[in-house]
């Protein structure tokens, strides 16, 4: 799942409730394998945004940087970087 910062504020209040009800399915349910990417920039080209979806997969689902699938359900994208969105 994919959500992309735009400067509608409406839509911006539904990216918050669909990366709530991410967590809470993912919490209730742990086999689900949901994984989320919050894309903090606006408007990223197309082929931007799919370079970022498919880093994404691959550190998750394939190799990560130590030879291992990464365990982490949830990424950031802002300021042309991935995160991890932790306190």
């Amino acid at each position: 799942m994919s959500l992309q910062d735009t400067a509608d504020l409406a839509a911006l209040a539904y990216k918050g409730l669909v990366n709530a009800l991410v967590r809470i399915l993912r919490r209730e349910s742990s086999n689900t394998g949901l994984v989320s990417l919050d894309i903090r920039q606006l408007a990223l080209h197309p082929e931007a945004t799919a370079r970022v979806v498919t880093d994404v997969v691959r550190r998750r689902f394939l190799l990560a940087t130590e030879d291992v699938p990464s365990s982490e359900p949830e990424f950031a994208y802002g300021d042309d970087r991935i995160l991890i969105p932790r306190v």
